[in-house]
């Protein structure tokens, strides 16, 4: 996937417009979170967070540690996958001591509001609904939303979603999207990817709609799981979210994930943890000003 004139084709995706979510100002209950190296808040009162990272050697990144091969607690109770990986490097770039936070679709925006992170990974798809509320970098991974099925359920294509159990993620909109499919589905949200895809395994739920990416991955685990071919929807433009307002540091997290991309290490990772190459690889040749701009850019065919 080439960014030399920022074209892309199709509507944004992950959590997109067609199914964007409604940002809300209201805070959630904010669940506990695991932490890998330390605690404490990132808030820098509303300052320079780029500056104060790198005079305290300390940089909070949020993740979805229930987002296997993305991010996942491995057998000795750790963080790891790609996007755990990838915060390593940042934080060894930036000189700077990992607090790697657990988040869920559902809170990953207040703790950016609220200043318990400096930056989220978790997959987060770019939409102008979101980025009334945080800013986004450029992307990191290219997906579109895919269907894994319970074998045993009698689903061949997206079409026979009707009348069928439907698994989402709370904090997603994807509930909207599987409603545009099969608008008499029965939407079931799960707090997290996991519950998800466990109650497609026992039978509870008969579908689950999710990132392509994870669920090309999960569908390799389980002989009784199985990916729909195709994507529902376009392709989605998945970047790092930060509080509005840091331009300093998205402008640092920008020229990183260049920087990766280009020598190669985000495609060795990926391949690390997905054994296999990445359904839509990105390549930048220019430097978009900002991932809301660059999709927006790509969306009119400039």
């Amino acid at each position: 996937m080439q960014f030399a004139t920022h074209r892309r084709r199709s509507p944004l995706g992950r959590h997109g417009v067609a199914k964007a979510a409604l940002v809300g100002t209201a805070m959630m209950a904010l669940a506990a979170c695991g932490s890998s190296s330390g605690g404490g808040s990132a808030s820098t009162g509303g300052g320079n967070e780029l500056a104060a990272i790198k005079s305290s050697h300390k940089i909070s990144v949020a993740d979805c540690l229930s987002f296997k091969p993305f991010g996942f607690y491995g057998s000795n109770g750790q963080p790891q996958g790609y996007d755990v990986d990838l915060a390593k490097l940042l934080a060894k770039k930036l000189h700077a001591k990992l607090n790697l936070v657990n988040v869920t679709s559902d809170n990953r925006i207040p703790y950016l509001q609220t200043g318990k992170v400096n930056v989220v990974f978790c997959n987060f798809t770019i939409t102008p609904d979101r980025a009334q509320a945080i800013d986004f970098t450029i992307p990191y991974v290219v997906s579109g939303e895919g269907v894994l099925v319970n074998k045993n359920a009698g689903i061949a294509s997206p079409s026979d979603l009707s009348g069928k159990k439907v698994a989402v993620t709370k904090g997603s909109t994807n509930s909207q999207l599987v409603l545009q499919v099969a608008p008499d589905a029965q939407v079931q949200a799960y707090n997290d990817d996991n519950s998800a895809i466990q109650a497609v395994k026992s039978g509870q739920a008969d579908a689950f709609i999710e990132d392509l990416n994870y669920l090309t991955y999960q569908a390799t685990t389980d002989p009784n799981l199985q990916l729909l071919h195709g994507t529902l929807g376009s392709k989605e433009y998945n970047g790092w979210g930060v509080k509005q307002g840091q331009a300093q540091l998205r402008k640092y997290l920008d020229a990183f994930i260049r920087k990766v991309t280009a020598d190669g290490t985000s495609l060795k990772l990926y391949h690390k943890w997905f054994h296999a190459s990445p359904l839509y690889p990105l390549s930048y040749t220019t430097n978009p000003t900002s991932g809301l701009n660059l999709v927006k850019q790509a969306e009119n065919g400039s």
